[in-house]
């Protein structure tokens, strides 16, 4: 379900939903409200609450993909975050899902890019993996103005972006 909007009145909080299995708009009661919706937060937009601090602050192209390679992905051992100048490796579920955030120079156009030639690039050989799915993005360094008003708080993405973990 969506978030359209939401109430506050001095006895609980009224939400504005879409998104249901049955369709149509649908209106749920609650005390408080929590907005764990990410860095583009409807919640935090309908408060007016800011985020302050750097953006932008560089250029990545994220590449989650599955493979049972450990050997190539993980050489010396588990691990869960495998930092090198080329960006990030993460280890999502200890078995076969990672997650790679490759740092873009300047110049390099996102577009352009292969998906598996960058995963075959910073594991330095050719592997079998599959590629689940590719995008660029761009990491800040930000934190909202208020983590809430009145009944209505924030909380991961929606309060705060940084990196490494956060978008």
């Amino acid at each position: 379900m969506d978030v359209e909007g939401f109430e506050e009145d001095r006895d609980g909080v009224t939400v504005v939903a879409t998104g249901s299995p049955g369709g149509g708009e649908k209106r749920l009661r609650c005390e408080y409200l929590v907005g764990c919706d990410g860095g583009a937060s409807r919640v935090r937009s309908v408060l007016g609450v800011a985020l302050e601090g750097a953006f932008d602050v560089g250029r990545a192209f994220t590449i989650h993909f599955r493979s049972d390679r450990r050997d190539v992905l993980q050489p010396r051992g588990p691990w869960w975050h495998w930092q090198t100048l080329q960006g990030s490796l993460v280890a999502q579920d200890d078995a076969d899902t990672w997650t790679l955030h490759a740092f873009l120079a300047d110049g390099v156009d996102p577009g352009a890019l292969d998906a598996s030639a960058v995963v075959r690039d910073w594991a330095g050989c050719d592997f079998e993996f599959e590629i689940l799915v590719a995008n660029p993005w761009s990491p800040h360094l930000v934190v909202a103005s208020s983590y809430g008003v009145g009944r209505v708080y924030l909380a991961g993405d929606s309060v705060h972006q940084v990196i490494p973990t956060g978008g």
